[in-house]
């Protein structure tokens, strides 16, 4: 039988991963990081207006709340997704992939990104279709 686990095991278990995904146009490596619960409901409802239809700017929005330091300290502030997108289309598909990948959203698991009743291509100002 496997142990019971405890509010403190629960609570003490390292059970968030950060991946790292080079990024030569930008001379380095970046680190991505998986959301914890609070920051995916978050980041879930900053993509939608109040009548539920998907803003502009997805995956700049998603990268603003993933990219983080060797520490996990975030680098960009959710406000500051417009900065992103001012960056090269493909590169920020290729981080997104990573991102979308690594916090379970896409076609593959039925998440908020699948779900959108519009087609994602047109809520993201980067120009290139959703992988």
């Amino acid at each position: 039988m496997s142990k019971i686990l405890t509010r403190a095991d629960i609570l003490a278990a390292q059970d968030l991963k950060t991946i790292s995904c080079e990024v030569p146009e930008w001379g380095g490596t970046v680190y991505v990081r998986e959301l914890n619960a609070l920051d995916m409901e978050a980041f879930q409802v900053s993509i939608r207006d109040a009548s539920g239809a998907l803003k502009t700017s997805l995956r700049e929005r998603l990268l603003a709340v993933c990219l983080v330091d060797e520490s996990g300290n975030r680098l960009f502030a959710e406000e500051e997704f417009i900065e992103l997108g001012k960056k090269n289309s493909a590169v920020l598909a290729r981080v997104f992939e990573t991102a979308q990948t690594l916090n379970g959203l896409g076609a593959a698991h039925g998440d908020t990104v699948k779900n959108s009743e519009g087609d994602l291509s047109a809520a993201s100002n980067s120009g290139s279709p959703l992988p």
